[in-house]
């Protein structure tokens, strides 16, 4: 894991880096990828509800503000 996850900048506090700028959602291996997690835990974690995910037909995808939120309330 980069810095992918906290950047601290002049008043403002990116939890992302810049390659996610301009998405506003990332599939479950991307997130799983941004929290360290194997691709087999990021689906598990989604399934059971503790990564929240958007349903869209089979397919899965991570809002980015949602995982941002996630990611700051723990930092919090």
């Amino acid at each position: 894991m980069t810095e992918q996850t906290q950047i601290a900048t002049e008043r403002n506090f990116r939890v992302l880096d810049s390659r996610w700028d301009g998405r506003s959602t990332l599939s479950v291996e991307e997130a799983g990828d941004v929290l360290g997690l194997s691709r087999a835990t990021a689906y598990a974690a989604a399934n059971s509800g503790s990564l929240p995910v958007i349903r869209i037909g089979r397919r899965m995808v991570v809002p980015r503000h949602a995982l941002e939120r996630l990611l700051t309330s723990v930092s919090a």
